[in-house]
């Protein structure tokens, strides 16, 4: 059986109960490693049941706390250190994707891997200020106010 971290809260049923067989079954877990999650059971009795908004719950609050959110807008998640860090001397890439997002690219400040966060180009003026830019890919996009059309024809003729 392979180690998860996640699973997915959508293969369970809100309104049903579950027993714990069930449960190590459904996410492909030894009926133990269930046990050791300590959900609240329906009742005493055996087999032990789960009611399914119980479960749902738990894996929810279980995975929310794994959640670990930038508080800086200097700061990106680097996955090596596992940890926010700050960017290298503040130097960034911005990548424009589309006319609504980009993404800046800097270099973590500790072990010097890529990092890459998701933007606004609403903000892109405010991350001009923060950071030191280094390029802007993409500006092509969002420059164009009109759309033009490929069209031959002329009018009248």
């Amino acid at each position: 059986m392979k180690k998860k971290r996640t699973y997915n809260v959508r293969l369970v049923k809100r309104h049903r109960s579950y027993t714990l067989y069930a449960i190590a079954a459904l996410y492909d877990l030894h009926i133990n490693a269930v046990r050791r999650w300590g959900l609240p059971c329906i009742d005493g009795e055996k087999p032990q049941r789960v009611h399914g908004s119980d479960l749902i719950a738990f894996l929810d609050a279980r995975q929310r706390a794994r959640k670990n959110p930038c508080k800086k807008v200097t700061e990106i998640y680097c996955f090596p250190c596992r940890k926010q860090q700050s960017i290298w001397e503040n130097a960034v890439d911005l990548i424009i994707l589309n006319p609504k997002q980009l993404n800046i690219t800097g270099l973590c400040n500790e072990c010097g891997t890529s990092m890459f966060k998701m933007g606004s180009i609403q903000k892109l003026e405010e991350y001009q200020k923060i950071f030191h830019v280094q390029t802007v890919q993409g500006e092509h996009l969002i420059q164009r106010s009109d759309n033009p059309v490929m069209c031959d024809l002329k009018e009248g003729g």
